[in-house]
């Protein structure tokens, strides 16, 4: 996630404007976008908003549940999974899929088969949504990394790296 700061400065370089055009488009200084974009002045959110809206881009604010200590450790052990499947997704997919299989196997009936089914299916399409699922803190990424196919991906100790232990 960007601070505010970046934000400023990553739409104003996508609209191709220098802080004393974005500043005159949004009704402020160039001094003060240049505080803004360091961190140094924080803008009210309405303010915020004028300058994003300057840069040609829409602010979208959003409230998220807070992530709980089992909810962070799922998300980083996520995330360098799906560093491993960068690297080597042929096998991080066969992985996946195997578990699966062996899941269904040995309990058929599993209150679980839900989320092995969208995991089947994540399994089937592109790495760019798998990706998302492994390393977003969304509500659907939520729920479904407790169910990862992927126990096997990462060693012990790189497991362990991962929770910061």
């Amino acid at each position: 996630m960007q601070d505010v700061g970046q934000l400023i400065r990553s739409a104003r370089n996508d609209a191709g404007l220098s802080q004393r055009d974005l500043a005159t488009l949004s009704g402020t200084s160039a001094a003060t976008i240049a505080l803004y974009e360091t961190g140094k002045k924080e803008p009210r959110l309405s303010t915020l908003s004028r300058i994003i809206d300057a840069a040609g881009a829409d602010l979208a604010v959003e409230a998220l549940p807070r992530l709980t200590a089992p909810d962070r450790r799922s998300l980083a052990i996520g995330r360098a999974i799906a560093e491993k499947l960068h690297s080597d997704p042929a096998r991080v997919r066969a992985i996946g899929r195997s578990t699966l299989a062996r899941w269904r196997r040995q309990n058929p009936d599993s209150p679980t088969s839900p989320y092995w089914d969208e995991w089947e299916r994540l399994l089937a399409g592109g790495d760019a949504e798998l990706i998302e699922v492994l390393t977003s803190t969304s509500q659907r990424a939520r729920a479904l990394r407790p169910t990862s196919p992927f126990p096997t991906v990462l060693s012990e100790e790189e497991r362990l790296a991962a929770v910061g232990r």
